[in-house]
């Protein structure tokens, strides 16, 4: 197994733990329905950028450091456009407080790519160790 598949085991296991906490949070009353809907879609959607990311950047990494920037930069571009008109499209869909949504979507954003920055920075230090 290599650290790419044991870091995506480990981010599921985190996840999959956030999202029995908030269910039931949910289940206890402590939150509401609209907060569930709004913490799930924030939820999938930053899981599903950060997933992208990491593939884009697993294949960067592999390519040298022109083609690597470029890569890493333009999928950048690419995914913070495409997250602005998915948070515009659930907004006006899912019919919740805008500033709820917002508040906890960038809150998610900013721990996943936190995440994003530790895996790369590890797998390039790794790689160094490796090559040196």
């Amino acid at each position: 197994m290599n650290d790419y598949t044991r870091f995506l085991r480990k981010l599921n296991i985190l996840l999959i733990t956030v999202f029995i906490v908030v269910f039931g949070l949910y289940l206890g009353k402590v939150l509401s329905r609209e907060m569930l809907i709004i913490i799930l879609t924030a939820k999938i959607l930053n899981s599903l950028n950060f997933l992208l990311g990491m593939k884009v950047h697993l294949k960067a990494l592999r390519k040298s450091q022109e083609i690597f920037m470029m890569l890493v930069f333009g999928s950048m571009g690419v995914r913070i456009f495409a997250l602005l008109a998915l948070i515009i499209i659930c907004y006006k869909l899912l019919n919740v407080n805008f500033y709820s949504f917002i508040l906890v979507f960038f809150g998610f954003y900013i721990f996943f790519l936190s995440l994003e920055i530790y895996y790369l920075l590890k797998f390039e230090h790794r790689n160094r160790l490796i090559n040196d």
